[in-house]
Order: structure tokens, then sequence, then C-alpha cells
């Protein structure tokens, strides 16, 4: 009965790490994470991800928010990333809002990434921009009243 239990909880309760892994977020996180000098240096890359507890309380997948502790490892340290994600609807991309690093031998994390001080957008946020910016001229052209021709007498 024991066994039951515990296979129960095992592989029915817990989630697959893949609900994380599979999101763009996490590939954007370790891109990110992975170019940042500092933190290459101090684990030593190659920096690799580890598996993802996803028993931890901190991990949480919501329809329109994320956060997840990845843990990595370089060739000589290791630590964990903090990532906080959103997107505004379910057709949208996540987005990265946050990342912060903490190294394993030491107690405080530190914020290395925020998206709202990016001065650069994505590729996907340079594109909406862009659309937003095509449909306004677009009804601004459409908006333009001609002025009414005179009718001869």
């Amino acid at each position: 009965m024991a066994v039951v239990g515990y296979t129960t909880y095992k592989y029915m309760i817990k989630p697959n790490p893949s609900i994380f892994t599979e999101k763009t977020f996490y590939e954007e996180a370790l891109t990110l994470t992975r170019g940042y000098k500092p933190i290459a240096e101090k684990l030593t890359e190659p920096l690799q991800p580890l598996k993802i507890n996803t028993s931890n309380e901190f991990n949480n997948l919501t329809l329109l928010g994320a956060q997840v502790e990845i843990p990595i490892r370089g060739s000589k340290r290791a630590g964990s990333v903090y990532c906080y994600a959103t997107r505004d609807s379910l057709d949208d991309e996540w987005h990265v809002d946050k990342l912060e690093f903490k190294a394993n031998n030491q107690p405080n994390r530190f914020l290395f990434y925020d998206r709202t001080l990016r001065r650069v957008p994505t590729p996907t946020e340079q594109a909406l921009i862009d659309y937003k910016r095509e449909l306004e001229e677009k009804r601004a052209k459409d908006s333009v009243v001609l002025p009414p021709t005179p009718v001869p007498v």
C-alpha cells in the first residue's frame, strides 16, 4: 500500500520539470545568464542547467505568470537563477521580467536582469511596436477628411 501511495505522489501529484523547460522563458533565462559575464566567470563556463525541483514552493506556473528556480552548474561552482516571467495573454509570448542569481556558497541573491530597465526592445517587442505604429498610421490616413469639392451651379 505504501508503494502505491509513493508512486501516486511521485508521478501524479509532483509535476514534471518539463512544464518549465518547454516554455520560451526558460531558454531566454539561460541565454541571458550565459551572456552575463560576472556569472559566467564566477561559475566558470560552460554553464549547464540542472534538473528543476518541482516540489520547491518557489516554482510556480500560472496561465499568465511564472517563477522558477533554475539550478545551474559551471565547471568549478554551482548556483541558482531565479526567473520571473509573464505574458499579457494566452496568445502572447513569454517575457523574462527579472533574473536573480545566488551562488550556492552565498546567502543572498542579486538582481542581474530587469526587463523594465531595458533600452533596446527584444525582436518580439520590436515587431509589436512596429505593428502598432503601422496601425496608427493607417487609422490616421483613413481618418483624413478630404475637403469637399465645389459643385458647379
